[in-house]
């Protein structure tokens, strides 16, 4: 019996804790690859506690020297290799170009 009356009082406690913590992710659209951490487990901000993909096609974004600027083209194909596979080439194209040297030019996979 004693029991009964204890879980109310310890739930509004713990919904009190609770309060205006959020965890948010950039991700508006995507799938769940990894859970990082596990229920119980301390965790501070900042800490990664889900790892997720992002639906729809991948974009690449590069810092160009300025010198390289002037040989990227809209709609130029590219070929992108990642470190981690040195032999696999994934086909890209040149989707949107900045005109400066704080240009972040954008290469969608096709």
């Amino acid at each position: 019996m004693a029991t009964g009356r204890v879980a109310p009082a310890r739930e509004t406690t713990l919904a009190s804790t609770l309060t205006g913590r959020v965890v948010a992710t950039p991700v508006a659209d995507g799938v769940l690859l990894a859970r990082l951490v596990e229920v119980g487990d301390g965790v501070t901000p900042g800490k990664a506690l889900l790892r997720f993909a992002v639906a729809g096609t991948p974009r690449i974004l590069l810092d160009l020297d300025e010198r390289d600027l002037g040989a990227l083209a809209v709609g130029q194909p590219a070929a992108v290799r990642a470190d981690a596979w040195p032999d696999q080439r994934i086909a890209a194209r040149c989707s949107s170009r900045a005109g400066s040297s704080s240009a972040w030019p954008s290469c969608a996979r096709s």
